[in-house]
């Protein structure tokens, strides 16, 4: 696998990798230069843009999906889908939301690319509405479809709750027509809140009812996601929702992410995404970091007041969910930093610079409306380079019934019982039914080895999809 970070001028910064028998991805941060009037920060954008296309062999065709982030959006939107970068955007899916970028003027880019061997593949670009608003594509691989959808967003009563509700009702319509549902494809998806102060909790209610009427549970798994602060072009819309799926995936190929000494799971205090989920491909594995902050394994917000621990600590738990697969910080896509103040820049970007960033790898943006804290999130794809090598098939118990304890563990419990006066069978030690004394603890020493058995198991289905790479 041959993985390649590139620049081209002051304003674009990306990345690239490829295999021999795959397709070549390219994610790409375009930025404006500070101009008096926003069209003219658009044409920048632009030559920017094709300039960089034209270095890396890429085009129009290659296009799949592309995100603008606003300083205004009120006050730019119309000149901007009226600009020539939003026609050649609109060549994929396009996303647009107001996120106040750091660097430069006052409008970003995102893009994604997907280069084929033939430099060509099977796209179509759908419009979901009359406004050419919500909107979409749909790209047919050798092996695998990719359903990006974007600009999810409703006009109705102010209540963030009903409007997620239904966003999901009209996106899981749109999925199951192209064949697909919520637990087996949906991989990634990003929550925009406006005042999320006052409207988040909403949209959380709403998407765990949703999960679990459609088998989305913490015994099945979750979606990575990032649920921030943003504005969408609507004043009465309250919740705006970009996502991926794709098709084709078996289920040994998706896998959850945990860090369970630096990370609780999300369902702890009350949320329903995965830490991350890796997607394995036979030719490389897309590990999707959800949301991520200065948190520790209960869930609470730590080093309050000082920024750069705070920006460590995230890079630490982003680290510490890497690293049992294999992968790394080096091994980053792309990078988005949100912070509370312009003032937290230079602190973030000397932490991010001990890490081995340079000042232009991560794309920092203001986020203004975030529950207390000072780094509220970062957000990362990796393109994972680790040899695919199948262990010994090494049999076990289903494991939703019996659980395999460590005979260390087991005699600690079995001490502890004895301590506190407590009465438990061998059946309840190998059910897992410990008493509520020591539910808590074993519980998570459970759930730990529960995850890593599975995966152990699930690579031995790799033998049946290691032909199924990421190709067009």
């Amino acid at each position: 696998m041959e993985f390649t970070f590139f620049s081209e001028g002051n304003f674009v910064r990306g990345s690239s990798v490829s295999t021999s028998e795959g397709a070549e991805e390219f994610f790409i941060t375009i930025h404006s230069s500070e101009e008096h009037f926003f069209a003219d920060e658009l044409t920048t954008l632009y030559d920017s843009y094709m300039m960089a296309m034209d270095k890396c062999g890429l085009s129009e065709d290659t296009l799949a999906f592309g995100r603008f982030f606003l300083s205004d959006i009120v006050n730019q939107k119309d000149t901007l889908v009226q600009s020539k970068i939003y026609d050649v955007a609109r060549k994929g899916a396009v996303s647009i939301i107001q996120q106040c970028p750091v660097n430069g003027g006052s409008v970003c880019l995102f893009v994604y690319h997907i280069k084929s061997k033939n430099n060509s593949f099977n796209k179509k670009v759908i419009n979901y509405d009359n406004e050419n608003w919500r909107n979409g594509v749909l790209i047919h691989g050798n092996y695998y479809d990719l359903l990006w959808t974007t600009n999810f967003s409703v006009i109705g009563p102010l209540d963030s709750y009903k409007q997620t509700r239904e966003i999901f009702q009209s996106f899981n319509n749109i999925i199951n027509e192209s064949g697909m549902n919520l637990l087996d494809n949906v991989v990634r998806t990003w929550f925009y809140v406006r005042d999320i102060d006052n409207h988040y909790t909403g949209m959380v209610e709403s998407r765990k009812a949703f999960f679990a009427e459609h088998g989305l549970t913490p015994e099945t798994h979750y979606i990575s996601s990032t649920g921030i602060g943003g504005i969408s072009k609507d004043v009465n819309s309250l919740v705006s929702f970009d996502a991926l799926s794709i098709n084709k995936l078996r289920g040994e190929q998706i896998v959850r992410m945990a860090a369970l000494d630096d990370l609780s799971p999300t369902i702890t205090y009350g949320g329903t995404f995965e830490r991350g989920t890796r997607i394995r491909f036979g030719d490389r594995s897309h590990l999707y970091i959800s949301g991520t902050a200065s948190i520790d394994k209960n869930g609470n917000v730590i080093h309050f007041s000082d920024i750069r621990k705070q920006t460590q600590r995230t890079l630490d738990n982003i680290k510490a969910l890497l690293d049992p697969h294999g992968a790394g910080l080096q091994d980053m896509a792309y990078l988005i930093v949100y912070i509370r103040s312009f003032k937290y820049k230079k602190k973030v970007m000397e932490v991010l610079e001990r890490e081995g960033f340079s000042r232009e790898d991560a794309i920092p943006f203001l986020d203004q409306e975030t529950e207390k804290g000072y780094i509220k999130r970062v957000r990362m794809i990796f393109v994972a380079r680790i040899p695919f090598t199948a262990p010994p098939f090494i049999p076990y118990y289903n494991m939703s019934d019996i659980r395999n304890i460590d005979p260390n563990e087991y005699e600690q419990l079995k001490q502890q019982c004895r301590n506190s006066g407590l009465l438990m069978n061998e059946e309840n030690y190998l059910m897992g039914e410990y008493p509520p004394e020591l539910s808590q603890p074993a519980t998570q020493y459970v759930e730990k080895e529960k995850r890593q058995m599975r995966d152990m198991l699930w690579e031995e289905a790799f033998q049946q999809w290691q032909g199924l790479t990421y190709s067009w």
